[in-house]
């Protein structure tokens, strides 16, 4: 059997394997899941964004969502809402779960939805919970919000990765291809994460994270120059510890 570390080389090949010029964006994707961290990266329309996100969770055993963020779109078409259900007898109200219930959640353009639309994520990124109607409803352990975006860069090797692609699923269904190798399990994923909270940090290393974090609330005290556009936003220090073990 696979070690954790072996098994994240081995999803990191098989991701990379149809992405081209990807291999930042991949790393970023995986550490992503091993730090229970949420993604944002910004793109152009049109640039196959969910590409290497289907890349990966064709490799795990996870399960995948993907919603198109819109002007109209209302909280309830992300966490789901209440149905009355009228069996033969009497009738009750259930829950029916929104996209947001997956392992792995694409928000695609995510600032083309309204503000309260855009607020039901943070209780489901870092709670692992939706409370819709005064109920909680709880996540999955594994779970990650994503946006994505693929660099224009590389676009001839694109096109031949297309092609193949293409050409491969006009091949005869009895082709002696060998089967594709089996999705990384979850357990896989939380043993990993474990092996990385064991890591020993130093004090040195947890001081330094804590003056970067300070860094960010007033980067004047480092440096009498003005610094302009340095940063957008502070960072809290939960920000530098992330990682996951149920």
């Amino acid at each position: 059997m696979d070690t954790p570390l072996q098994a994240t080389d081995a999803l990191r090949r098989r991701t990379g394997s149809d992405i081209v010029g990807q291999r930042d964006l991949i790393d970023w994707l995986i550490i992503g899941h091993l730090a229970n961290g949420n993604l944002l990266i910004e793109g152009l329309r049109g640039l196959a964004k969910t590409r290497a996100i289907k890349s990966l969770t064709r490799n795990l055993d996870a399960r995948f969502s993907r919603t198109q963020f819109t002007p109209d779109m209302l909280p309830s078409g992300i966490t789901g809402t209440e149905i009355y259900a009228q069996p033969p007898k009497g009738g009750q109200f259930r829950f029916a779960p929104g996209p947001i219930f997956a392992n792995i959640v694409l928000a695609d353009e995510i600032n083309c939805a309204p503000a309260k639309v855009q607020a039901t994520l943070p209780e489901a990124m870092e709670e692992r919970q939706v409370t819709v109607s005064g109920t909680t409803h709880a996540m999955d352990p594994l779970f990650i919000v994503m946006a994505t975006q693929n660099p224009v860069e590389d676009e001839v090797a694109v096109i031949h990765v297309l092609r193949a692609e293409e050409t491969a699923g006009l091949a005869d269904a009895d082709a002696t291809a060998s089967p594709p190798p089996p999705p990384m399990a979850q357990p896989v994923i939380f043993e990993a994460a474990r092996d990385i909270a064991a890591i020993h940090v130093s004090d040195q290393i947890d001081h330094y994270m804590a003056d970067l974090v300070q860094a960010t609330r007033a980067p004047g005290a480092l440096s009498d120059t003005p610094m302009p556009g340095w940063r957008a936003a502070t960072i809290s220090t939960r920000s530098t510890y992330g990682p996951f073990c149920p």
